[in-house]
C-alpha cells in the first residue's frame, strides 16, 4: 500500500519544464484589505543552493473571470538553505502555479516548475495569515521533480514576521491561520509522502564528533544524523523545518542543534527528544556551534552580517560577544556560508568574502584581520595552522597561517588538494586527481597512499579511535581504519 501511494504523488506533483519570468521581490507590508500568504520552500537534493534563485512563485486567483496572476517573491531572511513565499495577496481563492527563475550573467538562463492543478488550492481572507507550511521539492528524473507538503509553519510565523517584517500588524499574524483547502485523500497522501522525504533528509552538514566515538551531521531537513562507523546511518528529527546547520554535543547525552530561522534545539537524550533551547536569540542563520569548557558559543548571520553569541546549559539566555559586517563583492568572491573553527582559546570566524574574526574567548577580545583574497575553502586544523583557497588575482590558490591569521604564505601542498585535512602538526591527508595522499613532514611533501574513496573529498578522522572518514557532504561516508591504505563505504 505504501509504494502505491508513493508512486500516486509521483505521479501527480511531476514537474517541469522552461519559460521566461520577471524577479520580484517580497512585499514587506500589508496593503489594506489584503491577507497575507506564506509558504517555505526546501529542496532535499544535491544541488540545493539553485533554489534559491527561483525568484517567484506564481498562484492564480481561481474564483474570478478572466482569472489572475499574482507573483511572490522569495525572502532568505535569516535562512541558508531554504526559501520563504510571503507576500500580501486579496481576497480570494487560489492555486500555485509555478515557480520561476532567470539568472543573467554572460547569458541569461530562464527556468521554471510548473504545478500541477492536484497540488491544492486555499483561501485568503483580510487581515488573516494562510499557512501553505512547508514545501519540499527533490529530483525524481531528468527535468521532474517531487514536490510534496506537509508541516505547519504555526510556531515559526509569528516570530520570523517579528524579526523580519516588523510593519506587518501583529493581528494579522496572529493564530488561527488557514491552511490548504483540498479533498483529504489528497492532503493525507501529501502529509506521508511529506514525512518520508524528511526521514530521508539528505545532506552531511559540519561533522562533530560525540564522547562515545560517533559522528554528529546536520542535514537539508531538520534532521540530526548519528555515524557510528561501521554501523548504519541513524536519524533523530529534531523539529525543525529548515536545515540543521550545526550539532554539537555539550555533554554527554546532550545534544544542540541551530540551523535557519534561529532556532536552537536540546536534547537531553542523546536525539530521542527535543525541545526549544534559549531566548535572547536573533531570528537569524545559525552558521555553528561550539562548545568551550562550560560556554555554548553559536556564530549567527543574515546576509548582512555576523554575530557571535554565547550562553550556558544552566543559563540559557544568549549573550552577544561582537558583531561584523559581511562584505560580498562580486568580483572578488563567491558566496559562501561563513565557517568557525576553536583553535586553542579562541573561536576563529570567517567573515565573507575576504576577512575573519578572531575571538580571544577568556578575554572575549574581537580582532578582525583579512584573508590573502577572497575565500573560496576555509578550515583550522588539528595542528592550529588556518588554511584556505583563496583568490587573490584569478586563480585560487592553498595559503596557511600559523598565527591566527596575522599573516599568510603561500602553502607547498598542490593547489587541486583544496585543503587538506591534518590530525597533527606534521601528519596530514588529502585527495588529489582520485588519490588518497599523506604528508608526514607538514605539507613539505606528499606520497600517494591509496585511490581514494569515489566520493569522499570532504576528509576528517575520529579522535577516540584514530579512524579517517571522508564524505562527500551529501549522502557518503567511509572509513579507513589503517591510514587511507583501504575505506569502507559506511
Amino acid at each position: 500500500m505504501r509504494k502505491q501511494l508513493s508512486a500516486l504523488v509521483v505521479i501527480l506533483f511531476l514537474t517541469s519544464g522552461c519559460a521566461t519570468t520577471a524577479t520580484v521581490s517580497s512585499t514587506d507590508e500589508l496593503e489594506p484589505g489584503h491577507g497575507l500568504v506564506v509558504m517555505r520552500l526546501s529542496a532535499n537534493a544535491r544541488n540545493f543552493g539553485f533554489f534559491q534563485y527561483w525568484q517567484g512563485l506564481t498562484i492564480t486567483q481561481v474564483d474570478v473571470e478572466p482569472k489572475r496572476d499574482f507573483v511572490i517573491g522569495l525572502s532568505r531572511k535569516g535562512n541558508a538553505r531554504s526559501a520563504v513565499y510571503f507576500g500580501s495577496l486579496p481576497p480570494g481563492r487560489y492555486r500555485p502555479v509555478k515557480f520561476s527563475s532567470e539568472q543573467c550573467g554572460a547569458m541569461c538562463v530562464s527556468s521554471t516548475i510548473t504545478i500541477n492543478e492536484s497540488f491544492g488550492e486555499f483561501a485568503v481572507e483580510s487581515g488573516r495569515t494562510t499557512d501553505l507550511g512547508h514545501v519540499v521539492y527533490e529530483e525524481v528524473g531528468y527535468k521532474k521533480v517531487m514536490m510534496v507538503r506537509g508541516a505547519s509553519l504555526s510556531n515559526w510565523i509569528p516570530s520570523y514576521v517579528q524579526e523580519h517584517y516588523p510593519n506587518i500588524p501583529t493581528v494579522a499574524v496572529g493564530a488561527p491561520y488557514q491552511g490548504w483547502q483540498d479533498d483529504s485523500a489528497i492532503t493525507r497522501s501529501l502529509k506521508i509522502a511529506y514525512d518520508r522525504v524528511r526521514l530521508t533528509s539528505n545532506g552531511l552538514l559540519r561533522p562533530t564528533e560525540a564522547s562515545d566515538g560517533s559522528l554528529l551531521f546536520g542535514s537539508l531537513l531538520g534532521m540530526v544524523k548519528q555515524w557510528q562507523p561501521g554501523k548504519p546511518m541513524r536519524y533523530y528529527d529534531t523539529g525543525m523545518q529548515g536545515a540543521v546547520e550545526s550539532v554539537v554535543e555539550v555533554k554527554p547525552g546532550f545534544w544542540l542543534a541551530g540551523g535557519e530561522s534561529g532556532r536552537i534545539r536540546l536534547s537531553r537524550d542523546s536525539g530521542a527528544t527535543w525541545s526549544d533551547f534559549g531566548s535572547g536569540f536573533p531570528f537569524q542563520n545559525i552558521a555553528g556551534l561550539h562548545v568551550y569548557g562550560e560556554r555554548i558559543l553559536a556564530t549567527v548571520s543574515n546576509s548582512e552580517a555576523l554575530s557571535i553569541y554565547e550562553t550556558s546549559l544552566e543559563q540559557s539566555a544568549w549573550q552577544k560577544l561582537s558583531s561584523h559586517e559581511l562584505e560580498f563583492k562580486f568580483w572578488t568572491g563567491v558566496p559562501i556560508f561563513p565557517e568557525s573553527f576553536v583553535v586553542g582559546g579562541n573561536l576563529v570566524t570567517s567573515l565573507p568574502t575576504n576577512r575573519l574574526v578572531v575571538t580571544n574567548l577568556d578575554t572575549r577580545e574581537a580582532k578582525v584581520r583579512s584573508f590573502p583574497g577572497s575565500i573560496f575553502r576555509f578550515a583550522a586544523g588539528a595542528d592550529g595552522v588556518l588554511r584556505c583557497m583563496c583568490t587573490k588575482a584569478l586563480f585560487n590558490n592553498p595559503w596557511n597561517s600559523d598565527d591566527l591569521g596575522e599573516t599568510w604564505k603561500p602553502s607547498e601542498h598542490n593547489r587541486y588538494m583544496w585543503v587538506p585535512h591534518f590530525t597533527d602538526d606534521q601528519t596530514g591527508y588529502a585527495v588529489l586527481k582520485g588519490k588518497f595522499m599523506k604528508t608526514s613532514d607538514g605539507g613539505v611533501s606528499w606520497t600517494t597512499v591509496a585511490d581514494a574513496p569515489k566520493y569522499g573529498t570532504q576528509l576528517g578522522h575520529i579522535e577516540a579511535t584514530g579512524d579517517l572518514y571522508a564524505t562527500d557532504g551529501f549522502s557518503f561516508t567511509y572509513r579507513s581504519t589503517d591510514g587511507g591504505i583501504s575505506w569502507e563505504y559506511r
